[in-house]
């Protein structure tokens, strides 16, 4: 993957501007493609509600859209929660989002085997870290669940 690749990645791709305040994908919808965030920076959120405990910021370089577009997620499924399918997406300033579309994206894929390889292992390491933190948030619940418990009964008596 050398000059050449990017080269013609980058003739491939669509030009996507928005203002501040706009919603870029909505929670629950398939992207259209790969979109890179060429300028600019954007918070993926979990509800509509802006919470700083569930954004997450985003911003030149950074990308989304590969994951679902892998694991060829249609509608709201089992994986949403593991792709940008569960978050909307709405933009912090002035964004330019470059999007490369599903056709282009699976063509590329095959074009460049050494592509499909990294982002299927990026892809295989962001699943493993999100299933291992919510096993490490069950466990925590439960242990918050046990205390409760513990307490109510040293308060009855």
């Amino acid at each position: 993957m050398g000059q050449r690749f990017l080269l013609e990645l980058f003739s491939l791709m669509q030009f996507r501007a928005f203002p501040p305040g706009s919603r870029v994908a909505e929670r629950g919808q398939a992207p259209e493609g790969l979109c890179i965030i060429h300028d600019g920076s954007v918070t993926t959120t979990t509800s509509n509600v802006q919470r700083l405990d569930d954004a997450i910021t985003l911003g030149c370089g950074d990308f989304w859209g590969e994951m679902t577009l892998l694991s060829g997620v249609k509608g709201v499924g089992a994986m949403e929660e593991l792709t940008c399918m569960g978050y909307h997406v709405d933009t912090m300033t002035f964004v330019e989002i470059m999007v490369l579309t599903a056709s282009d994206f699976r063509r590329a894929l095959t074009w460049y085997p050494d592509l499909a390889a990294l982002l299927r292992r990026r892809q295989q390491q962001i699943v493993s870290a999100l299933l291992c933190d919510r096993s490490e948030e069950r466990e925590r619940e439960k242990q918050n669940e046990k205390e409760r418990r513990s307490f109510l009964i040293v308060d009855a008596e």
